[in-house]
């Protein structure tokens, strides 16, 4: 990863916040990327939420329209994709996302504390 896309990262996980971290974390692992199209009710039970009551719930929930627009448009005002085109907006977001909410890696630190840097 370069230092350009570091910085999106970065970014990103601070625009996303603990929440934002969590939501995009459970779509991973229940489908695989962070770009699903679930139905309102798969997303309530991905997310731990009442599921809504049945019959209610079978509109699609586009994650890539709706939560990653929110990305994209995140990281237009960033000024740190001015050299993108709209198609690039389109397609790194989700790549950028899952390296943001990636678990951070242990670093060694001195001594024998292992979680000093």
């Amino acid at each position: 990863m370069d230092s350009k896309d570091e910085a999106r990262v970065k970014s990103i996980r601070d625009y996303l916040g603990p929440d934002g971290i969590e939501f995009f974390r459970r779509l991973k692992m229940a489908r695989g990327k962070v770009d699903p199209l679930v139905s309102e009710r798969e997303l309530s039970i991905i997310l731990g939420l009442p599921a809504p009551s049945p019959g209610v719930g079978r509109i699609p929930h586009p994650v890539h329209f709706r939560e990653g627009m929110s990305v994209r448009n995140h990281l237009r005002a960033s000024g740190l994709c001015k050299d993108w085109t709209a198609h690039d907006f389109d397609n790194r977001w989700a790549e950028l996302v899952e390296r943001a909410i990636e678990e951070p890696k242990p670093t060694l630190g001195t001594g024998n504390r292992p979680w000093a840097h």
